[in-house]
């Protein structure tokens, strides 16, 4: 499988280090898996805080920018998105500044949605992502798989030819899959990718065959999806984690230094703050209208409780901030709405 590399593994771990250079590494990873899929139709990202998914309160995958599509039919080719997500699980701790958690809160989503019948090409593709776009070594990508389904078994068979593949190694759920569509289920194989320092072999993302039935009720898809679909889908910073050896997914945003000496309330002042300022950015605001409002709300509680903890004062969470928003490409004008509506008569009082 012969390609240029887009970010040759640095093989190198470092929670507080070189991260200028990790926004653009993202987005160079999501451009390589569109550059794998030349054929694919790629749409419009949606909103995260949009609405446009009834099935979620956030968009948390790009399934949700590319459900109005599949009930016309999907193009031979495939539809593909790329797709800022936001996903909440975080929230049941975030703020006490002790519990250790290992998935971020943001990241970039990107997936392809295939008719199918499509045979063994997806599988091809994204073996030849890894391989030849990521940069890795087929002893550095592990596939996951259940032989209680077969119809999986010609895309597995890709993979294994290159690449190790651990069967049934986890609870049946899973390799199950669903996808917020009432009637639409999905079995699925998961690719994990193996982190340089720690050996851990860690997911990354899936792929799945769907079947569905019945007719959905979730807006805006109005038609019955009746056609089988197979969905192939990963996560930037997961993906950067294991070529970097970073320490955490965290560290695939270009956080300034560390604010204060100690590890886990860093990251959740990290975690806290770049989901926050993603959905102000958006125009989200705090309060009890609907539960994006509410969940909005507990992030920036959560923000105050970690500002407390760490004894931040104002001047050097404000410089932390504009580091974080310079760095990551946000509007200065974004920092100073968050900052002047809420964040400096809020955290301290």
């Amino acid at each position: 499988m012969a390609g240029s590399v887009l970010v040759a593994p640095a093989r190198r771990a470092g929670a507080d280090g070189d991260t200028a250079s990790t926004t653009a590494l993202r987005r160079r990873i999501a451009d390589g898996f569109v550059a794998a899929h030349p054929q694919a139709r790629q749409v419009p990202a949606v909103r995260i805080t949009s609405g446009a998914d009834r099935s979620v309160h956030l968009v948390g995958s790009s399934i949700s920018a590319l459900k109005p599509w599949i009930p016309g039919g999907i193009p031979d080719g495939g539809i593909l998105a790329v797709q800022p997500a936001v996903r909440t699980q975080n929230l049941r701790t975030l703020g006490d500044c002790v519990t250790p958690f290992g998935w971020g809160g943001h990241f970039t989503n990107f997936s392809i949605v295939l008719p199918a019948g499509s045979g063994t090409a997806p599988a091809e593709r994204t073996l030849a992502f890894f391989l030849d776009h990521c940069g890795f070594a087929p002893a550095d990508v592990l596939v996951r798989a259940s032989r209680e389904h077969p119809g999986l078994f010609p895309a597995v068979g890709v993979f294994a030819e290159h690449v190790r593949v651990e069967w049934d190694s986890r609870d049946p759920r899973y390799y199950t899959h669903t996808v917020g569509i009432p009637g639409v289920h999905g079995v699925n194989f998961n690719v994990a990718l193996r982190h340089p320092v720690t050996g851990e072999y860690d997911d990354v993302g899936n792929y799945i065959d769907f079947v569905p039935a019945g007719t959905p009720d979730t807006a805006p898809i109005t038609e019955p999806i009746t056609e089988p679909f197979t969905e192939v889908g990963f996560g930037d910073t997961t993906i950067l984690r294991a070529q970097l050896g970073l320490d955490h997914v965290l560290d695939a945003f270009p956080f300034p230094a560390g604010p204060t000496a100690d590890r886990w309330t860093n990251r959740h002042l990290q975690d806290a703050f770049l989901v926050s300022a993603v959905l102000w950015n958006e125009g989200l605001r705090p309060c009890n209208r609907d539960a994006r409002t509410k969940l909005l709300r507990k992030y920036l509680e959560a923000c105050r409780a970690a500002v407390t903890r760490s004894g931040l004062g104002r001047s050097e969470l404000r410089a932390w901030l504009a580091g974080l928003y310079a760095a990551e490409g946000f509007a200065p004008a974004d920092l100073d709405g968050i900052w002047s509506e809420h964040l400096e008569d809020n955290l301290w009082t």
